[in-house]
């Protein structure tokens, strides 16, 4: 079983990302610690959740993320990307 599989949702994203430091810089966070945290706490701060998933290409959505936050999988997806992971379109 490959470590991607088993790993949070928050640890995944950031492995998307390039890592911590990677995300932070392309996130505009002055320090990758804050970053690192997120992953050992295995939560992105609301306020992070759209940027980190954009940043990703939504390969780890919203509601993985952040499920309280985006409580249906489709939550917080743009039109197209809903219709790539689900067949939907928008409502």
């Amino acid at each position: 079983m490959s470590k991607s599989s088993t790993s949070s949702p928050t640890t995944r994203a950031i492995a998307l990302g390039g890592g911590p430091s990677a995300v932070a810089r392309a996130l505009k966070i002055r320090r990758p610690w804050a970053v690192s945290k997120w992953e050992r706490a295995g939560k992105v701060p609301a306020d992070r959740v759209s940027d980190l998933v954009r940043l990703i290409d939504y390969r780890v959505t919203p509601h993985e993320l952040l499920p309280e936050v985006y409580p249906y999988p489709e939550d917080g997806l743009p039109p197209e990307v809903r219709e790539r992971l689900f067949g939907k379109q928008a409502a």
